[in-house]
């Protein structure tokens, strides 16, 4: 009787260890699937349902993106339609000739074209800067942490963040603030509001 007994006490701990190792393995099984998941959200690898979200992005980004608490939205420090004393447009054209890149500058210049959304990793408005040159300037706005800008083809804006040469006429960003307060802080001004 004894035997059985003690018989019967291991078959039952190694059916409580075997459902725990399965435990066990389960957890382990779902926290790397996990971190697997958020590491390729990281890296803009999966774009959870893309054609539908960039609509919806571009329709509600500009109100989603208001309420945050790190975006700022200011008024100009002057009255006087053009709040901005500096105006590089000759030196983005220097840079471009020298294929100089990491200059801080403030570009004034028209709206020539909307472009896409871009929705992989960080997001970012973008458009082409007509600031007077042979090329246009491409901006890449983070509205991640600044706000939509609602622009138009033709718009009158002052742009100012980092210069980054290439062939096609140089990118514009850092256009909003740093959340960490490392890199001089960019923005766009547009219809007398900065968006930052």
């Amino acid at each position: 009787m004894r035997l059985k007994i003690k018989n019967m006490t291991q078959k039952n701990n190694f059916k409580n260890s075997k459902f725990t190792k399965r435990k066990l393995i389960r957890g382990v099984a779902y926290t790397l699937i996990a971190g697997a998941v958020w590491f390729a959200q990281q890296q803009g690898w999966l774009n959870n349902n893309a054609g539908n979200q960039q609509q919806a992005t571009k329709q509600s980004s500009s109100q989603d993106l208001k309420n945050k608490s790190n975006v700022q939205i200011s008024k100009p420090e002057s009255t006087n339609g053009n709040s901005s004393k500096r105006n590089d447009n000759a030196l983005i054209a220097k840079l471009y000739q020298q294929a100089k890149s990491d200059e801080i500058v403030t570009a004034v210049g028209r709206v020539g074209k909307i472009l896409p959304d871009d929705n992989k990793g960080s997001r970012h408005q973008k458009f082409l800067l007509d600031i007077g040159q042979k090329k246009w300037l491409l901006v890449a706005h983070n509205i991640d942490l600044a706000p939509y800008v609602p622009l138009r083809e033709g718009d009158d804006v002052i742009v100012h963040g980092e210069y980054e040469f290439n062939e096609k006429g140089g990118v514009l960003h850092w256009t909003h603030h740093d959340p960490r307060g490392y890199h001089e802080e960019g923005y766009i001004e547009h219809n007398g509001k900065k968006y930052k």
